[in-house]
């Protein structure tokens, strides 16, 4: 009876421990779909700043430059972005990239040469802002 009650024990256990264990490796969660990311990335502070690969690359392009100059941006630089419109600034559509893993969205600007594009990658499922490039005048 004692050795019973043990094992019940150890089963109960064992199925508690496994529900707070991640899932088996080779089993992902569905891949995240990048309009809801980007409904939550433009509209919670915490979640944006979660979902950044810090430091973040930024490549700045020279007019005239072969390759552009690689800097980074520190969390503690960030600032959040709404990704709105306005001040001489126009957001283009978020538009997929060479592979359904990859979206970049430009920010252009009327008459003053801003070229930006932040470029997002699904990493594990789930999406990250990965660099931003700089290509204004």
């Amino acid at each position: 009876m004692r050795a019973r009650r043990s094992f019940c024990g150890i089963m109960i256990f064992g199925g508690v421990l496994s529900s707070l264990l991640p899932a088996a490796e080779g089993q992902m969660p569905a891949p995240e779909d990048f309009q809801a990311f980007f409904r939550r990335f433009r509209s919670d502070r915490d979640f944006q700043v979660s979902r950044i690969r810090f430091p973040l690359a930024v490549l700045v392009w020279e007019p005239g430059a072969d390759e552009p100059e690689r800097k980074e941006q520190g969390r503690e630089r960030w600032e959040f972005e709404r990704f709105q419109s306005g001040d001489g600034l126009r957001w283009t559509a978020p538009r997929a990239g060479a592979s359904a893993d990859e979206y970049s969205l430009g920010l252009e600007g009327e008459d003053n040469g801003i070229s930006l594009s932040y470029e997002f990658r699904r990493l594990k499922g789930r999406w990250f802002l990965v660099q931003i490039v700089d290509s204004s005048a």
